[in-house]
């Protein structure tokens, strides 16, 4: 069984949102467990901005065995999310918003290297397929 994982956000379903639905893949990161310092599972639960690129997974999405670890991380996942969104200004998401990608191009080149693939952008958007296509092969940033 591969640990690849392929799916579509919900939130930014057509029916939400009014666009067309983005698909993306997970668990296509190679060579993650050689950077030590990263602390990052592709396979684990973890969340994203797709507007910038930052990636927030604990110890506890790592580790989380029973169901009330795994609530907790997801509740966890969820404050960080809440909270970050307030760093990015009203413009910033009403442009990602009004854009209909699924990631920005900034986005991309942070993501990419950890295995988190907008496959529909790439098909789409010329400027997210050249950052996903130039994104460095291996993350250059620590993890939020």
């Amino acid at each position: 069984m591969s640990d690849h994982k392929v799916g579509y956000d919900p939130n930014r379903a057509p029916e939400r949102q009014g666009q067309r639905r983005h698909l993306f893949v997970t668990g296509m990161a190679v060579g993650l467990p050689d950077v030590a310092e990263l602390k990052f599972d592709v396979n684990r639960p973890h969340t994203f901005c797709n507007i910038c690129g930052a990636v927030y997974q604990t110890d506890l999405d790592r580790t989380a065995n029973t169901a009330f670890l795994v609530l907790l991380a997801e509740n966890g996942r969820k404050q960080w999310s809440h909270e970050h969104s307030a760093t990015h200004s009203a413009r910033e998401h009403k442009n990602f918003r009004d854009s209909g990608r699924f990631m920005t191009p900034e986005a991309a080149t942070k993501l990419v290297p950890l295995g988190i693939i907008p496959l529909s952008d790439q098909l789409f958007d010329d400027e997210v397929d050249h950052a996903a296509r130039t994104a460095p092969r291996a993350p250059v940033e620590p993890l939020s």
